[in-house]
């Protein structure tokens, strides 16, 4: 088989939506924190103790500071360990910029990770895309996600969330990407074990980097199965352990990096399912406001319907692509993770449907498209009118979004705020 193959101007492409994206969240970073939470202080405490080989004490630490009436009841008194992937990033910074603990001046360098998330999340969302559209509506679609919405906001609140963001949408990538490379004819040996490992290293960050990390793997590792299921007539059993490599890869590093240098995140399934009747109907009502306050915020009308419009052009595209062999496993990461946020005794807003926003973009594209193509079939337009339409699409879905994080840089430039208390 022959597998997609990115050429120039798609990696051009890429590099240069990664580009604007740094350089416009760069000038919205401010000197301090809006707030301090105890997520954000437990994962620089454990960054620290990282770089500081404190990391078990820390742990310790963690449950004795952590509210008892909120704590998860797989932690225990021998510690509590919040995921470390995010913390491990967090001490490279502390071990580069240190930690002012007298007027935490050097804050705004522990917020470079989420910088670099962000704006790699476009790119790599790019080349996820232009695997099913063309150039233009990937393009679209990537800056959407980026500039739509407060993910740009975001950027000065120390969670891990735009890290995990970009290692999801990296991980369903490289699966596509290698999965195809392992079926190739054309694929030297060496080639194809090095990108194994590599895939696999990415699926390990993953999990390290977020508790649902290990679902975004699972989500992964099942659209490699049905694309070999697909494909099965070209599967040769010689080779079936190149398409397991990956996967052996993230378990080894994960048993070698919790039992060997730090620990393994404390889970919080005990949460799961901790909800009445009543708390699942609030939360499902919670979870409708937040995709429909997602959606209508997109383009930044002030249009109430612009949300309605938008959601059902997602589950038009849901229907219609959604269940195919290549999409199949993201609408499960879909349904899956809006099946656990709605069980949990809690919200945590938005921030936690993070990973999905791209595969509700993808729906979405998809059922404009399907819009488009009914309408132009009904109507002939000529193909100048077409383009123009489709550039003043892309303008009134973009121009708004992105006005407005350049007025929030250009004003954070002139008059940064205090770094705050």
């Amino acid at each position: 088989m022959h597998p997609f193959k990115y050429n120039a101007k798609d990696w051009l492409c890429a590099s240069l939506i990664t580009l604007l994206i740094l350089i416009t969240g760069a000038a919205t970073l401010t000197a301090g924190l809006p707030y301090w939470g105890d997520d954000s202080s437990a994962y620089i405490s454990e960054g620290i103790a990282i770089a500081d080989g404190t990391f078990k004490k820390q742990a310790e630490l963690n449950y004795v500071m952590h509210p008892f009436d909120n704590i998860s009841e797989d932690a225990g008194p021998e510690g509590l360990v919040y995921v470390w992937g995010y913390p491990l990033m967090l001490s490279a910074v502390y071990k580069l910029a240190g930690f002012d603990r007298v007027s935490y001046s050097s804050i705004i360098w522990y917020k470079i990770p989420l910088l670099l998330g962000l704006a790699l999340s476009g790119g790599a969302m790019f080349l996820l895309f232009r695997r099913r559209f063309s150039a233009g509506v990937s393009a679209v679609s990537a800056l959407t996600l980026c500039f739509g919405a407060n993910l740009v906001k975001h950027l000065n609140l120390l969670y891990a969330d735009l890290p995990f963001l970009f290692f999801s949408i990296l991980s369903l990538l490289l699966m596509e990407v290698y999965s195809e490379k392992a079926l190739s004819d054309n694929e030297k040996r060496i080639r194809l074990i090095l990108s194994a490992l590599f895939y696999g290293a990415v699926l390990w960050f993953t999990h390290e980097i977020r508790l649902n990390g290990k679902t975004v793997c699972m989500i992964a590792a099942a659209g490699h199965l049905l694309f070999l299921l697909k494909n099965r007539r070209l599967v040769r059993r010689k080779d079936l352990w190149l398409h397991v490599l990956p996967y052996a890869a993230m378990f080894c590093l994960a048993f070698i990096s919790e039992h060997f240098f730090l620990a393994p995140a404390s889970s919080n399934m005990s949460d799961v399912g901790r909800t009445t009747a009543e708390m699942i109907k609030n939360q499902v009502q919670v979870y409708w406001k937040l995709i429909y306050g997602y959606f209508n915020g997109l383009p930044r009308f002030k249009f109430r319907y612009t949300g309605y419009f938008l959601m059902a052009a997602c589950i038009i595209g849901i229907v219609r692509k959604g269940f195919r062999p290549e999409n199949a496993h993201l609408t499960l990461l879909l349904l899956g993770t809006l099946a656990v946020n709605i069980l949990l005794p809690y919200s945590q807003g938005l921030r936690y449907l993070y990973n999905i926003l791209p595969v509700l973009i993808m729906f979405t594209a998809y059922g404009l498209q399907a819009v488009w193509h009914l309408l132009t079939s009904r109507i002939r337009l000529p193909r100048l009118l077409r383009t123009g339409a489709k550039l003043c699409a892309a303008f009134l879905i973009l121009y708004l979004p992105f006005l407005s994080i350049v007025q929030l840089g250009s004003d954070n430039l002139k008059h940064r705020g205090p770094i705050g208390s």
